[in-house]
């Protein structure tokens, strides 16, 4: 199986981009971070660098995950987080046609540890 890997850093967004020949061809998947220190604005900016300069083919499958530190499924009395779900959900699904979205978090720690 063949693999091509990309990473790089737009306004602190780290961002890597693997792209597989199996099982689908030309599959692209993308990983991102977002630190908390970094705002919602340079996190947009990044997506947009990724979809201007790797994804600019819409019709290539593509996984697109990250830790983005936004929950857009968690209800949320904070003004300044219902900006950010509205401002990723626009970008991601109204602008960019992305269909599903699954949620995944994730508690790093020893095997059979209980939290």
């Amino acid at each position: 199986m063949e693999t091509v890997s990309s990473h790089f850093n737009v306004n602190n967004v780290e961002i890597t981009v693997t792209v597989l020949s199996h099982p689908v061809p030309n599959i692209h998947v993308v990983g991102i971070y977002r630190s908390k220190t970094v705002r919602i604005s340079q996190l947009i900016e990044g997506l947009t660098h990724l979809h201007k300069s790797v994804l600019t083919e819409p019709t290539i499958p593509t996984m697109l995950l990250g830790d983005f530190d936004i929950n857009p499924m968690q209800e949320t009395r904070n003004d300044c987080n219902k900006m950010e779900q509205k401002a990723l959900k626009a970008f991601l699904i109204t602008n960019r046609g992305y269909t599903h979205q699954v949620i995944c978090d994730v508690i790093a720690g020893a095997w059979g540890k209980k939290f």
